[in-house]
């Protein structure tokens, strides 16, 4: 399959996909195993950190809500 060249969208969303990996990176811990069994966790930021991710959620389900409804 010929490679293609990535369009503007899909290069803005590789970027944003990028800088939102490396701004939680320091928060994924291997297992004590991990060259073995190649698994590990993500470490809590605690109640604060949920809080916040429940508000957005919400926020990103208010904003489709009302773009469905202009259609």
């Amino acid at each position: 399959m010929p490679k293609r060249e990535l369009t503007e969208e899909e290069k803005k969303i590789v970027a944003e996909t990028v800088e939102i990996g490396l701004e939680m990176q320091h928060r994924f811990r291997p297992e004590p195993l991990y060259k073995l069994t190649g698994k590990g966790y993500m470490k809590s930021e605690g109640v604060t950190e949920l809080a916040r991710l429940k508000e957005e959620a919400a926020d990103d389900l208010r904003c489709d809500r009302r773009l469905l409804s202009e259609v």
